[in-house]
């Protein structure tokens, strides 16, 4: 809990434990949490303080909320009313591995989870090809090294506002893991930013048709560098620039002008994570060839998302 972006210590029964919101023995602010079970309780100081307004029936059930209650004091609050917010674990969500609902912040984990939710696409698991979904939460699970540590290849932290529009909402949360999610067969899959063996390679005998190729992508749909932002803790959660990527090689095919793009990313917290992702989105949009490929029955074999290999 934070009183005007600063950390509230608070002990185990909500009580401030440090000035200036306790001064000697006299405490000057309560917080108390309430995490919205389906049997939760309506508060009961809040009950006892109300004057009947608040009563046993308030009880919020499915709603986290806190309640604040301060005493004034013009030491603790010398500017007025604080602004409170809080950093809040959030949802419980389904892990096919180990068929658990658990709280993650696995990125395949998080989409899978607003797909079967009610209030995102309400779709059943018979709509889900939960193979995908295990391993691109396996690949999000995967360790690694930065200079200075090691993280998760890929998580999403953020927040869902349900007045944006699914598909917004989808857009935004694949962005935390590089993802593209299809809606093939009946069935939803997801495939996460990194390498996937082929499953198939094609040559020139499975085409019924000639073959098109495009070897160069129209010049002002290029870029070299990609600048963004990302949800950063050391910044109260606020929108923050992370570095800048580009590569050098790229600069100089175009005439060592930088030309760049934007990547913003709601659902990430890790600077060294943005960086990956951009550079994903850089080499998405510098790898220009594009094949059309009008295959035979073969073609049958494969779905969107798939990596094919080309004789």
């Amino acid at each position: 809990i934070y009183f005007n972006d600063e950390v509230l210590a608070l002990d185990g029964s909500g009580n401030a434990t440090a000035e200036p919101y306790k001064q000697g023995s006299t405490v000057f602010a309560n917080v108390y949490k309430h995490l919205g079970s389906p049997t939760q309780l309506a508060d009961s100081v809040r009950v006892a303080n109300s004057g009947g307004k608040w009563t046993d029936g308030h009880r919020l059930r499915g709603l986290t909320y806190i309640h604040a209650m301060m005493r004034y004091d013009e030491k603790a609050y010398a500017s007025g009313l604080p602004n409170i917010s809080a950093v809040v674990k959030g949802r419980e969500v389904y892990d096919p591995r180990t068929e658990t609902t658990v709280w993650s912040d696995n990125a395949a984990l998080c989409v899978l989870d607003y797909l079967l939710a009610d209030f995102g696409l309400n779709a059943s698991l018979d709509e889900i090809d939960l193979n995908s979904f295990i391993s691109a939460a396996n690949i999000c699970d995967e360790t690694v090294e930065t200079l200075d540590d090691e993280e998760k290849r890929y998580t999403c932290n953020g927040v869902v506002d349900l007045a944006s529009k699914p598909n917004e909402i989808l857009e935004d949360m694949l962005t935390s893991c590089a993802g593209f999610l299809a809606y093939t067969g009946g069935k939803w899959r997801l495939n996460v930013g990194a390498f996937n063996a082929p499953v198939l390679t094609i040559e020139p005998k499975h085409a019924r048709d000639a073959l098109l190729l495009k070897p160069h992508r129209s010049r002002y749909r290029l870029v070299n560098t990609i600048r963004g932002a990302f949800v950063s803790p050391e910044h109260q959660w606020q929108p923050t620039e992370f570095p800048p990527v580009s590569r050098d090689v790229y600069v100089s095919e175009d005439g060592d002008e930088e030309v760049a793009s934007t990547l913003d990313l709601p659902f990430t917290q890790s600077h060294t994570m943005a960086q990956r992702i951009a550079y994903i989105a850089l080499e998405k949009n510098r790898r220009q060839k594009q094949i059309l490929f009008p295959a035979n029955m073969i073609g049958f074999q494969i779905a969107a998302g798939n990596t094919i290999a080309v004789n």
